[in-house]
């Protein structure tokens, strides 16, 4: 959660934001509560550092929730239907597009892996399918004119290091057993 958080913010502030300062005058708080969050998420990595049961995680989890969901839910109400209004779909891919570049695989990897959820609030990845990976990806490919074979040279490989670093860890703290460190050979869908 840590590096996805950061990136998510790091490509908010140098990429996004600047392209839509272009033609917007966003709210300043859309990017001034990544302080605040980054603050409550260094409290969090500290905790985690020396987890020795996950109750004592909860408080402060539970306040870091409590800024993060509307931060996000602010800025899917604000800011993209601001990029939508102001940006053709081939300017704002282009945004997203610089987004994509600079991503670090696990990071791309969960992008790819929870389109593959029926529930994208969901927790549990239980819920998530390799066809149903495979399905909604292609299918956002094809929307965004990808050739097909980015998902054989590319996305695979990024559900794979998103899995490798998150959800076999996600899936044994469901199951309250440690995580399988067998992965498989091929990896993903």
């Amino acid at each position: 959660h840590y590096e996805h958080v950061h990136d998510h913010h790091t490509n908010e502030d140098g990429i996004m934001t600047p392209s839509m300062a272009t033609r917007i005058n966003l709210p300043a708080k859309l990017t001034t509560d990544h302080e605040g969050l980054v603050a409550r998420m260094e409290v969090l990595k500290v905790i985690v550092s020396s987890l020795t049961n996950a109750a004592q995680l909860d408080l402060a989890w539970s306040e870091y929730q409590m800024y993060m969901l509307p931060h996000l839910f602010e800025e899917e109400q604000i800011s993209l239907p601001l990029l939508r209004a102001f940006f053709t779909p081939a300017e704002a891919g282009a945004i997203v597009g610089k987004i994509l570049g600079a991503g670090k695989p696990a990071v791309l990897g969960s992008f790819f892996y929870w389109f593959g959820s029926a529930d994208p609030n969901a927790a549990d990845t239980a819920s998530v399918t390799d066809a149903s990976i495979k399905a909604a990806t292609t299918a956002f490919m094809a929307q965004e004119g990808i050739p097909w074979f980015v998902w054989h040279i590319e996305f695979k490989g990024y559900i794979q290091a998103y899995r490798d670093a998150m959800v076999i860890n996600a899936a044994a703290l469901f199951r309250g057993v440690p995580p399988s460190t067998q992965a498989p050979w091929f990896g993903c869908c």
